[in-house]
């Protein structure tokens, strides 16, 4: 038999389509879908997952998330993942998982 251990509370939030899940209060931190990072300019991404510090964030994000998860879609090229993780590392997000369905393999890039 196979315990569950409840570790958060999800739920839905402004723009419609966007879950925020909050892991407990003991790690002080949300995992968000669908949050947009300034990453330039008016340039702004929208990666899959991102991780933030547990308190009131603004629409668009300005000040770095702790880390960002990145999808691989079958569209997606080399230089269009590289492109994207040096947006978010110039940013400042400290840790980008680039993950690939396909090939069942991930990348983890950490600033240094």
């Amino acid at each position: 038999m196979v315990g569950w251990e409840q570790l958060g509370t999800c739920t839905h939030s402004s723009p419609p389509g966007r879950l925020v899940f909050q892991p407990g209060a003991s790690l002080g931190v949300l995992v968000s879908t669908e949050q947009r990072i300034q990453v330039s300019g008016e340039a702004v991404l929208i990666p899959e997952l991102v991780v933030l510090a547990d308190d009131p964030q603004p629409e668009v994000l300005t000040n770095p998330p702790l880390m960002v998860i990145e999808i691989l879609s079958p569209d997606d090229t080399d230089t269009d993942t590289q492109e994207r993780a040096r947006d978010y590392q110039d940013r400042g997000v400290g840790t980008v998982w680039i993950i690939d369905p396909k090939s069942c393999t991930g990348l983890s890039l950490k600033m240094l």
